[in-house]
């Protein structure tokens, strides 16, 4: 038995810690296997009771065809307590036969699990390099760990929407929700209308971890309704909050201000609270090989079973061989306004706000679930003379999997979508992949696929669709770079009536000199800027680091946190540029970029930030800003 408080042997039948001098008690020590089959490591220092834990399969699959391994990991979760968990997170930690981690996943389980009842999870890890197992993929080592929590919630009274803008209503008194939570305080605004005639509503709520635990979700849950009921628009926001930290929620949304006449905030908050936790680790695994140019391919997308996925078609016979394709889409621009599901409105909405307040991986886990269709019969020609089978394919996209990537941008306000999926169709003996990436490229290859959630977009910047086995050591992984600039400026300036009206309105929200309103001021003027990465004024060779072109690439989105008016009225900035979905050669980790850069100049001389505004004056120099500061990191 191990103590609880620092984690030393504990002798039989001794009431204190040898180690640490802690009181001990059996039903808080939180022991581990410690069986040869199990890593060395110390309980959870949680002071919970212990929650017995099972690996019970470790499976790694492969190598696939672009030599990596698919992992699957299945583990069981057994409440012993007295009373049902509401609430359960997981942890999965992955580490090579020299020790090394690999990867970590973390899934939550939102729902009941009885007393006396255990819960059977399973965690797929994909595209793992096989570089990273070393010649012994079998002996990795699996650690998983899990906190289960029950669930508090206070609701509260329901409160009119203010009728005047910018007065501050006091939604709350101070409250305890549950063992750990105490809410100081809680309030809410309107924004003076838009020329849109929309107002902004506000909520914020402010609040202390009383205790010296972690609570793992503290959620905000609210909804807006009418006179009658009716809900208008839902938002909310959730976080972790560490032992005794003090922090916020905030809720956002817009609405007309002709139906915020009446209107009232129904809301409350929700808190889980630890009472259970363990920890258990396991050495080897069972190593399943995959010859995927001689069998049909074992796993979708998902990594789950073909055998018992209903996503692709099951009745077509594959008689050619396995190869791997990748679909991309650049920059598609979500059509809110034809959105019929009020849910999936209220997801893409909250997904816009994520975004918009630079969130960006909080903004993809908002998202509704997106499928995957990719249809033959959209091509331009018939594709039976290259492909197996020529029904099509279709699946669910998950943010999780590696060879799914989803990212969110905003320009103009609006959101977009940029999607890049990697699967496997069966093509026909003897065919030439080259030829056939020409062929696609002729004949619609792109236009075949179509990645949505309930929605069509207004437009997009292009993709493509192409064979990735041409290139026999493809270990490229997609990756996202960001660029800053610290107080920037162009040359010239503009008169301000010669200037969108977005820029007086962001003036004069500066010159309130409130943070709040400096932040709605940037978010203003930040689709008038863009940020462009010039390939030709670097000095090294950039195929180095990427597969792709970096010539005039623009930033999917352009986020502005400070804004300074007074000295001109195209204000100086401090801005960051998201560039995504960028595809690099082989796998890119800030060491490597950090050790390129160190070799050949610093990749920040080659973005540009810069002025993109219809109706000035060509001849004025809106471009090259003088800045105090720039910066191009690689975003984890």
């Amino acid at each position: 038995m191990l103590c609880k408080s620092c984690g030393n042997k504990l002798k039989e039948n001794h009431k204190f810690c040898g180690g640490c001098g802690a009181k001990v008690d059996s039903s808080l020590t939180n022991s581990i296997d410690s069986s040869s089959d199990s890593n060395k490591v110390v309980p959870l220092k949680m002071g919970l009771s212990t929650m017995p834990i099972e690996i019970s399969k470790v499976k790694i699959a492969g190598p696939e065809s672009d030599n990596s391994y698919f992992i699957t990991i299945s583990s069981s979760f057994t409440n012993t307590g007295k009373e049902a968990w509401d609430y359960l997170q997981i942890k999965t930690h992955l580490l090579n036969s020299d020790g090394v981690f690999l990867k970590e996943e973390i899934d939550t389980v939102d729902e009941p699990v009885e007393v006396n009842t255990t819960y059977e999870h399973e965690t797929n890890m994909w595209s793992l390099p096989a570089e990273f197992f070393g010649e012994s993929p079998e002996k990795v080592s699996v650690l998983v760990s899990a906190v289960a929590s029950q669930k508090y919630t206070h609701v509260f009274e329901e409160f009119p929407i203010p009728s005047t803008a910018n007065k501050i209503a006091n939604i709350s008194p101070p409250c305890s929700i549950g063992p750990a939570l105490k809410l100081l305080s809680a309030s809410m605004w309107k924004s003076q209308p838009d020329e849109d005639k929309e107002s902004s509503i506000e909520i914020n709520f402010l609040f202390q971890n009383l205790e010296t635990i972690m609570l793992p979700e503290v959620r905000l849950i609210a909804d807006i309704v009418d006179k009658k009921g009716k809900s208008l628009t839902e938002t909310g926001n959730s976080k972790e909050v560490q032992p005794g930290e003090l922090t916020q929620l905030v809720g956002y949304d817009r609405l007309k201000e002709t139906k915020l006449a009446g209107a009232k905030l129904k809301f409350s908050l929700q808190t889980y609270y630890p009472v259970s936790a363990g920890i258990k680790g396991k050495l080897g695994g069972e190593l399943v090989s995959v010859e995927s140019n001689d069998v049909a391919w074992p796993f979708d997308d998902h990594g789950d079973d073909v055998a018992s996925s209903n996503t692709q078609n099951d009745d077509t016979e594959s008689t050619g061989s396995i190869k791997t394709f990748e679909w991309s889409m650049k920059l598609g621009e979500i059509n809110m306004d034809d959105v019929e599901d009020e849910e999936v409105l209220s997801a893409l909405k909250n997904s816009l706000k994520l975004a918009k307040a630079k969130k960006f991986e909080d903004a993809v886990n908002a998202l509704p679930p997106i499928d995957f269709e990719y249809s033959f019969s959209n091509l331009d020609s018939d594709a039976s003379d290259y492909f197996a089978e020529t029904e099509g394919i279709s699946f669910g996209l998950d943010p999780s999997n590696s060879k799914h990537t989803i990212q969110v941008g905003v320009s103009g306000g609006k959101l977009n979508l940029s999607v890049t999926v990697v699967f496997d169709i069966p093509v026909k003996d003897g065919v030439n992949l080259d030829e056939l990436n020409e062929w696609l490229g002729e004949n619609g290859g792109y236009a075949a696929g179509f990645a949505s959630g309930g929605w069509s977009y207004n437009g997009d910047e292009g993709g493509e669709m192409l064979s990735v086995d041409p290139i026999s050591n493809y270990s490229s992984s997609e990756v996202t770079l960001e660029g800053a600039i610290k107080w920037g400026y162009s040359n010239d300036d503009v008169e301000i009536e010669n200037l969108p009206p977005e820029f007086a309105k962001a003036k004069k929200l500066w010159a309130t000199k409130k943070s709040e309103n400096i932040m709605k001021a940037g978010e203003l003027i930040s689709p008038f800027i863009v940020c462009v990465f010039v390939e030709g004024n670097c000095d090294g060779n950039l195929t180095e680091l990427f597969s792709q072109s970096m010539d005039e690439i623009e930033a999917d989105s352009v986020y502005v946190y400070g804004v300074d008016f007074s000295d001109s009225n195209l204000p100086k900035v401090k801005a960051s540029a998201r560039f995504g979905g960028i595809k690099s050669n082989g796998l890119l980790d800030k060491k490597r970029l950090d050790t390129w850069q160190d070799e050949n100049g610093f990749l920040d001389s080659c973005i540009s930030f810069e002025w993109r505004i219809d109706g000035v004056d060509e001849d004025l120099d809106l471009r090259s800003w003088n800045h105090s500061g720039l910066s191009f990191s690689l975003l984890d």
